[in-house]
């Protein structure tokens, strides 16, 4: 074991004590990674800040307390912001009716109130932590569940209300094409040289932060392949070399030195297997390590969100109904894929291997 003082890319210097085989300078490989990733402090300073951002929101709205692990409640709170904000903005307006299409903007924004009281309200209604982190891809859809009979009646109410102001000349002013009208009704283009040089700036910001936390899941995804590569040489080391360095420096393209130090380096695939066990409480780290996972995820999102919202378009989108969409073909494949996938990654076997052997033991049942 040696100490390094490491300066990390957040411009910090801390002292790490790594340990392990020195032989091939792999003590000097993961002094290097290190440093290519935030300081401890840096990274609990961010999740600290988010975390409290999301306390404070939750405390000045006068939301329910969340309970469940602290870790659980601190990854929910931040969900919760998120969809309380994407509700507001108007994310539930697939519930609205269909002739909604032809009313004023005063009484789609009416309907967007109506909507976001009663969505909201819906949602907040569940303190549970998990069902935030279960749900976080699809909570709109899972919150038409949670309403209730008040809910429905505060709705319908809400409607008639509004189509009671609705007059036929305003119904027949929002149904015309945009061509057809005024040049003052025509909505002027975005461009960015109407916007004020502060509000430009800040978007930049945020364009480049996300860029940047691109990079950053690119970097964490690499370092995750190249953990399970190590694995899987190490597995080859104990069984006699049948593949060996150099037809596996062929076949993954990387150098002989980066092999070697992924061999040597049993702490990153440790780490990986790490958070595989704890993905009910860190999916959204598995998931930058291992963007094929969070390809999945989101795929199985998808297909049951394209699912639910066809078969309300062919029976006629209601809402307030209690009735079950169930689950789109090849929906239940891909979950069973991506759990399968993390149990291995949980139990310590690189994910192909782990296939294989699930295969086999499927195979002597039969």
């Amino acid at each position: 074991m040696a100490q390094y003082e490491i300066q990390h890319e957040c411009g910090h210097t801390e002292y790490h004590q790594i340990s392990g085989p020195n032989t091939h300078g792999q003590r000097e490989t993961k002094a290097r990674q290190l440093g290519e990733q935030p300081c401890t402090t840096c990274v609990a300073a961010t999740r600290k800040r988010v975390s409290k951002r999301a306390a404070e929101v939750a405390a000045a709205e006068h939301w329910p307390t969340l309970t469940g692990s602290p870790r659980q409640v601190e990854w929910a709170q931040t969900i919760r912001v998120d969809a309380m904000t994407e509700i507001a903005a108007g994310g539930a307006r697939n519930a609205a009716p269909a002739e909604a299409a032809s009313w004023t903007p005063q009484q789609v924004a009416d309907l967007d109130t109506l909507l976001t009281r009663i969505w909201q309200r819906a949602v907040l209604r569940q303190t549970a932590a998990k069902w935030w982190i279960d749900n976080q891809s699809r909570i709109l859809h899972a919150a038409a569940a949670l309403l209730t009979d008040n809910d429905r009646a505060e709705y319908k109410a809400g409607v008639a209300e509004i189509v009671a102001g609705l007059s036929p000349e305003a119904a027949a002013r929002t149904a015309r094409r945009p061509e057809d009208r005024d040049a003052d009704e025509v909505e002027t283009p975005y461009t960015q040289l109407d916007m004020p040089t502060a509000e430009f700036r800040e978007r930049l910001v945020d364009a480049l932060r996300d860029a940047g936390e691109r990079a950053e899941a690119a970097n964490l995804a690499r370092r995750a392949a190249i953990a399970e590569i190590g694995e899987l040489l190490r597995r080859d080391r104990a069984a006699g070399g049948l593949v060996g360095i150099n037809y596996a420096q062929m076949i993954t393209g990387l150098s002989r030195p980066t092999l070697n130090d992924a061999r040597s380096d049993e702490t990153a695939w440790q780490a990986l297997v790490e958070i595989a066990s704890r993905s009910d409480d860190e999916a959204a780290a598995l998931h930058q390590r291992l963007p094929h996972l969070a390809g999945w995820h989101s795929a199985a999102g998808h297909l049951l969100r394209q699912h639910i919202e066809a078969y309300w378009a062919e029976r006629g989108f209601d809402p307030w109904s209690t009735e079950d969409p169930g689950e789109p073909t090849g929906y239940a494949e891909l979950m069973r894929v991506y759990q399968q996938t993390v149990d291995g990654y949980a139990a310590g076997e690189p994910a192909y291997l782990y296939e294989l052997h699930q295969r086999e033991a499927r195979a002597g049942h039969e």
